[in-house]
């Protein structure tokens, strides 16, 4: 997608013969890709990237989220939490903004599956990780992250510009929709910390040697893995994954979904300068540290 206009630039829904297209219609639990909204919500409430946290083992109930290497990491930063895609910290992070935040801001940047309301829903914090009661779609994941490359505005998706007739009359134009939803400079912090994530976080293996942010995901079943990234001209979403019971054999967001974006990627912009994202006026990336979590 291209997150300034909302054009649809290409859209593969899955490799067989069958009508179902995935890119639009497959609901699939994010993992970790669902995480940036979490952070984001942290950063609205007042946290910056080199906020404390502590990554050290907590229950909440009969739950003890874990991290993906099993291992503890002590004091780390929000923006190491991100890069390298800690759970610990993210499930304190989100219980600290409260779940309906990072939920708030997932609905605002355009995901339209969340389940907020009866026995069964997604305001818990498991949804902090990508355990989501529906799951989400590549398109609208796409979207929601091209809010960031678009410094807050979320412009709808289309697929069709203008339909004309065989005389070149316009029968129908498509209006482009924009509403701002986040902060510029919250937008802007977010991407610079998933900037991290492919130079020396958990989606390396997505470097395409020009400014680019995004993040992996991968379910802690190995039903789903993702990269969705952008840079400021071009958003895209990777998802690999089987429609029933099927098993991606230790397949992560950052082995095959990073690599497929960066093929993708590097092509497509071959022929398009390559420029950064536009830094707003005021942004401080990089203020004093400051523990702001405290233990529940």
């Amino acid at each position: 997608i291209d997150p300034n206009t909302g054009h649809i630039k290409a859209m593969v829904g899955g490799r067989g013969t069958d009508q179902f297209n995935r890119a639009v219609l497959a609901e699939r639990q994010p993992g970790s890709a669902f995480k940036p909204f979490v952070y984001l919500a942290a950063i609205e409430g007042g946290m910056t990237p080199s906020s404390i946290i502590e990554d050290k083992a907590i229950s909440f109930g009969s739950w003890s989220p874990s991290n993906y290497d099993g291992k503890l990491h002590g004091s780390v930063s929000l923006r190491t939490a991100l890069e390298q895609s800690l759970n610990i910290p993210t499930v304190k992070i989100a219980n600290h903004t409260g779940a309906d935040k990072p939920l708030y801001y997932a609905q605002q940047m355009g995901i339209s599956t969340l389940v907020l309301q009866g026995f069964t829903n997604d305001r818990n914090l498991a949804m902090s990780l990508g355990g989501l009661t529906r799951g989400v779609t590549p398109l609208e994941l796409a979207r929601a992250y091209g809010v960031f490359a678009n410094q807050g505005v979320l412009v709808e998706t289309t697929a069709i510009i203008k339909i004309v007739d065989r005389n070149g009359k316009i029968l129908e134009q498509h209006t482009p929709q924009e509403k701002a939803v986040v902060n510029e400079k919250s937008a802007y912090i977010i991407t610079d910390m998933l900037r991290g994530v492919i130079s020396g976080g958990t989606g390396t293996a997505a470097n395409i040697g020009r400014p680019a942010a995004g993040k992996t995901g991968t379910t802690s079943d190995y039903k789903d893995a993702w990269f969705v990234g952008y840079t400021p001209d071009l958003v895209a979403a990777v998802w690999i994954g089987y429609d029933n019971d099927g098993y991606l054999n230790g397949i992560t967001g950052g082995s095959t979904p990073a690599t497929i974006w960066q093929s993708f990627m590097a092509k497509s912009l071959a022929n398009i300068p390559s420029r950064d994202f536009i830094r707003p006026k005021g942004v401080v990336l990089d203020a004093p540290p400051t523990t702001t979590i405290k233990e529940p």
